[in-house]
């Protein structure tokens, strides 16, 4: 793209982004925003009105963190980006009043996740109520009202106190939640951006080796009928542009040229 085309395509409305993690870490780290997300909503009452969807998210949430390398992951990502931001200290270019804040706000939370009495969700999985509902959506892969009349009880009560309940629940889960999130705003607050265009629906770039790379975010008018798939390594990525036509048969690789604007977070 030249310089108008860059301008044009900003212009634009109704375009739609999909961010893609480029590693495993990245990937919990947007799995454990999505659970927020949906206990968020619920809580707020915006959506998720159905409560066998709450109590799955829970269960879910619960045993993603019990059976995953999540919170050592975490800790690790927040202990490396710490470290690295130490390094800006003297750039003239930096404000350090607001790095020394960044730094100081990780470091709170690392003593949280490191401290060896710290369990998250173990408020979920010590739990009788959930436990029988686990249970129950075991065998049945759903919640029947008639097969489990205390979920049925509680599940009529007012919304208050399932919110208190909810609140109990994942209480031992924020300080991962919010140590999550933090990781997310300073990933998303240090990206790289250009106008890319990938000639027949294809496009490769290197990545830079001297950062820690996390997320790729790849934005076009919602009007054009292609979506991408990515390929990620250490080293490169690539992404197909793939069109839909109908639902019934394989999406197929563009054989037209798609203009898109490319971010590339890392640390």
């Amino acid at each position: 793209m030249n310089r108008q085309d860059h301008l044009n395509f900003s212009l634009q409305e109704n375009l739609i982004a999909y961010e893609l993690p480029i590693n495993e870490k990245a990937r919990n780290f947007l799995k454990m925003e999505q659970f927020s997300s949906q206990i968020d909503s619920y809580i707020s009452g915006q959506t998720v009105s159905d409560q066998n969807l709450l109590i799955g998210a829970l269960i879910e949430l619960s045993d993603f963190i019990h059976c995953s390398d999540f919170r050592k992951d975490l800790v690790k990502e927040l202990e490396y980006t710490a470290n690295t931001f130490n390094n800006f200290f003297g750039n003239p270019q930096v404000d350090i009043s607001n790095l020394k804040l960044v730094i100081s706000d990780i470091k709170d939370k690392l003593v949280i996740l490191k401290s060896r009495d710290y369990s998250p969700g173990d408020s979920i999985r010590r739990d009788g109520f959930i436990n029988q509902v686990r249970q129950k959506a075991s065998i049945q892969g759903r919640i029947n009202n008639f097969d489990l009349p205390r979920f049925y009880f509680w599940s009529h009560q007012s919304h208050s106190e399932k919110n208190n309940q909810i609140e109990k629940w994942i209480s031992d889960i924020l300080p991962l939640i919010r140590a999550n999130k933090l990781m997310l705003e300073i990933i998303r607050g240090s990206s790289s951006t250009s106008f890319e265009s990938a000639l027949q629906g294809f496009f490769q770039r290197s990545l830079d080796k001297g950062k820690v790379n996390y997320l790729l975010r790849y934005s076009l008018p919602i009007s054009l009928p292609f979506f991408p798939e990515t390929s990620a390594g250490k080293q490169r990525f690539t992404v197909r542009f793939l069109q839909h036509l109908d639902t019934r048969k394989k999406p197929q690789q563009t054989s037209e040229t798609v203009q898109f604007r490319l971010q590339i977070y890392g640390v």
